[in-house]
């Protein structure tokens, strides 16, 4: 599965946990209410509880999914290049180690 079909399942699997919980609050105000029907609000619970786990199932994809594709947006860092001192420098740092040039001014 890309990312974008899971992000896609995951957006619909949300609207679906948006209806549930509102079938879910209308059972539940049934029983405040005084119109209990057990099977409606037992089947209400089950329906939500399942697209519960499915949105936590896909939300976890689509996360793995992300990491997985930033990782590979990401540029390795670049390999340090060996350095290899120029005469002019050779010459400087002779200078310095035989005292013939200081840091004093």
């Amino acid at each position: 599965m890309t990312y974008e079909e899971a992000l896609s399942k995951l957006e619909d699997a949300t609207a679906a946990l948006k209806l549930a919980s509102e079938r879910l609050t209308n059972a539940r105000r049934g029983v405040f209410s005084g119109a209990y029907h057990p099977e409606a609000l037992g089947e209400a619970l089950t329906a939500y509880r399942q697209i519960e786990r499915k949105c936590q199932v896909l939300c976890a994809e689509v996360e793995r999914l992300e990491t997985e594709r930033l990782k590979g947006m990401r540029a390795e860092p670049p390999k340090p290049q060996s350095f290899e001192p120029t005469p002019h420098m050779r010459f400087i740092k002779w200078l310095v180690q035989t005292g013939r040039l200081s840091d004093e001014l």
